[in-house]
């Protein structure tokens, strides 16, 4: 491409183009309103004009010596004042002569190109015009001036300012295409305020990068995490079915590393399905085939299907769960609730207490539950959804980090929500929002 077309190709060089033009046409339309009334107003200046001058011929009509001095002058100004004895060669019809005879008489010519008076001063005919027959071109001229004047001043005022504008709009670009190469730790500096719009995109795109940045990490890190979550588990195998081959060891040690062994199975077989679960659900745009069921019961079912978990920690349920019948996805919403009650249990103290209530108005159903165990920090909260996030490592000792993102994407899946409240060492607190 050269350097032309890409002038011809920049915003700033469209933007001057746009503005030219509009100047252009915005003169062009104001002429041909202001044109007719600067017309009148000139006539109306040169018929005054005219009056005064033969008003002062009349007045030294009877002195040939000063009349002849004040007609040089006029003539060395931009008036032509032509003196004769008739005006045969002049179209006027005769009511106009008939208006000349009388005492005082003036006669207004005027066409396109001229505005002529005639009066007669002592038998002889005074024709007073402007020394300069392009006078009707005046309003023209006034507004070719005007237009260049205005264009050029305001040439100058968008250059500066397109300048301001179109400055960041090329930092963009630029910050964009290295965005486009895999750098995303670009960052612009913002010049303008925040309610600027111009500010606004600016910030909006330090956003953006700095979310790509860390999905970018998040994608590296998920790598990273299911190539260590695999190889710990297939290392522990290996090196449990090695001291298995050992004939000398007993058969009590035998059982107890065969018991581990099927442990580590358990635990990539339930990796391998979550992670296949996860990706069938990012593959979904929302769910199919949704049916009618009875969401208290749903809840109900799954905590008496955990029941060998909580009664192991003596921990009691306080259930509020009113009668609702709730379409969607039957099978997916069973996992979240599985999921986050068995959360709520594992992370509970013994004894500790687990309740779970509904709130419902016109346009969801609100399901919370809440514990009262180890709660989380700040910064658990804050990538508690993120895939392989484990928090610290009492919780990563219970599982994998897939359940909760499986479960955010099921209720996106449902056109819902979840958060989560939290403190540490107080409480943990749920709150799932279904479309009703």
């Amino acid at each position: 491409m050269t350097f032309k077309e890409r002038i011809r190709k920049s915003i700033k060089y469209k933007f001057r183009v746009v503005f030219i033009i509009s100047i252009v046409v915005g003169n062009l339309i104001s002429n041909l309103i202001i044109a007719p009334y600067l017309k009148d107003s000139i006539k109306n200046i040169l018929i005054n004009r005219y009056e005064v001058i033969i008003s002062k011929l009349r007045e030294y009509k009877d002195d040939e010596e000063k009349l002849k001095v004040l007609l040089d002058i006029y003539n060395d100004l931009f008036y032509k004042i032509q003196v004769q004895d008739n005006i045969y060669n002049i179209p006027i019809d005769k009511n106009q002569m008939n208006v000349l005879n009388k005492d005082n008489g003036i006669v207004y010519l005027a066409n396109k190109k001229e505005f002529n008076i005639i009066t007669k001063i002592k038998n002889e005919y005074y024709i007073i015009s402007v020394a300069n027959h392009h006078i009707h071109l005046l309003p023209i001229a006034l507004n070719i001036w005007i237009l260049l004047i205005t264009t050029l001043i305001s040439l100058s005022i968008i250059s500066f300012a397109s300048k301001k504008i179109i400055d960041p709009i090329e930092e963009l670009a630029e910050a964009t295409d290295k965005i486009s190469d895999g750098d995303f730790n670009i960052k612009i500096k913002s010049k303008y305020k925040i309610e600027d719009e111009l500010g606004k995109l600016i910030n909006k795109f330090n956003s953006m990068a700095t979310d790509l940045s860390h999905l970018d990490y998040m994608q590296k890190d998920f790598i990273n995490n299911v190539s260590h979550e695999f190889k710990t588990p297939i290392s522990a195998i290996k090196g449990y079915l090695t001291i298995l081959k050992n004939e000398h060891i007993s058969q009590e040690e035998r059982l107890e590393y065969i018991n581990i062994v099927l442990d580590e199975v358990n635990r990539l077989s339930s990796l391998s399905s979550n992670i296949l679960e996860l990706s069938k659900l990012d593959n979904m745009e929302s769910f199919k085939g949704n049916q009618k069921f009875s969401l208290d019961e749903q809840i109900r079912n799954t905590v008496i299907l955990l029941e060998k978990e909580w009664i192991k920690k003596n921990i009691n349920f306080n259930l509020d769960l009113k009668p609702i019948y709730y379409y969607g996805k039957e099978e997916y919403l069973k996992q979240v609730w599985l999921n986050i009650i068995n959360n709520a249990i594992k992370f509970s103290h013994d004894n500790g207490v687990i309740n779970i209530y509904f709130n419902k108005n016109a346009n969801e159903v609100i399901v919370i539950i809440e514990d009262f165990g180890c709660g989380m920090d700040e910064n658990t909260q804050k990538y508690l959804f993120n895939r392989f996030y484990q928090g610290d490592d009492s919780r990563s000792e219970l599982g994998y980090g897939l359940g909760l993102s499986i479960c955010k994407k099921i209720i996106e899946l449902s056109s819902g929500s979840i958060e989560v409240e939290s403190e540490l060492n107080k409480y943990t607190r749920f709150i799932v929002k279904l479309p009703f």
